[in-house]
């Protein structure tokens, strides 16, 4: 009989908690002494933390991670419904993931207000535009899977 481990982790907000939030990294196979060190001088940056919408950035390398709780706009990305989208930018590039994390969806659009032009999509994605940049992402079946797509600015 083999016994399975689990990292169990919980806040204590004390009673009747109200708008309270917390943010954490994880930094799986980091020593005591390491994590000492990358909290002293983090990679990252919370830009925003709220029911609606979560956004970090990983200042290193310059990708930033979105959690859309519901459709909405970030900066100049905006969403059909609930998704995770990550973007970096560097050199004139502007590149894009986005996942379904419910599995559920047929369809997931990502409107970005500039106008950028494809370099490389993956199958199953689309692309309309002007002015913006308008992402079709044909969701069904994708078990969750990422559809990215690289432009130039």
């Amino acid at each position: 009989n083999k016994s399975k481990s689990f990292f169990e982790l919980w806040f204590d907000h004390g009673v009747n908690p109200d708008n309270e939030t917390y943010a954490y990294t994880l930094l799986p196979g980091k020593t005591a002494e390491q994590t000492a060190v990358y909290a002293a001088n983090p990679d990252i940056s919370v830009l925003c933390n709220t029911p609606q919408l979560q956004v970090v950035k990983e200042n290193k390398l310059g990708i930033t991670g979105i959690v859309f709780w519901q459709a909405g706009t970030w900066e100049d990305i905006a969403v059909s419904q609930l998704m995770i989208v990550m973007v970096r930018e560097s050199n004139g590039k502007f590149e894009i993931s986005a996942s379904d994390p419910t599995q559920k969806l047929e369809e997931a659009v990502i409107t970005i207000d500039r106008s950028l032009t494809p370099e490389s999509l993956d199958e199953g994605v689309s692309v309309s535009g002007g002015k913006k940049t308008v992402l079709t992402m044909d969701t069904s079946g994708a078990m969750g899977r990422s559809f990215s797509g690289s432009f130039r600015q």
